[in-house]
């Protein structure tokens, strides 16, 4: 766990799953705590809007349908401001 926690330190993103039923998993939660977003993807995006009144209420990630998942990991590279 060590070494997974090092490498998280370091990098400005992590990738964690094509396919999740919730939009941060526990890989999602230690990132955030060390300010590194997520991206994931999962079926749920499709209907994540009925659940979160705000955005400030989603965790920290780029939730993504799972059609999608390059375009959010090209987000996170290329948009510096949306990955902050």
């Amino acid at each position: 766990n060590e070494k997974i926690i090092e490498a998280i330190k370091e990098t400005d993103f992590v990738i964690d799953s094509l396919y999740s039923d919730i939009s941060l998993g526990t890989l999602g939660i230690e990132a955030a705590s060390f300010g590194k977003p997520t991206v994931l993807a999962g079926y749920l995006h499709d209907t994540v809007g009925k659940y979160f009144s705000s955005t400030k209420s989603i965790s920290p990630a780029c939730y993504v349908h799972p059609n999608n998942i390059e375009e959010g990991i090209e987000k996170m590279i290329t948009n510096h401001e949306y990955r902050n």
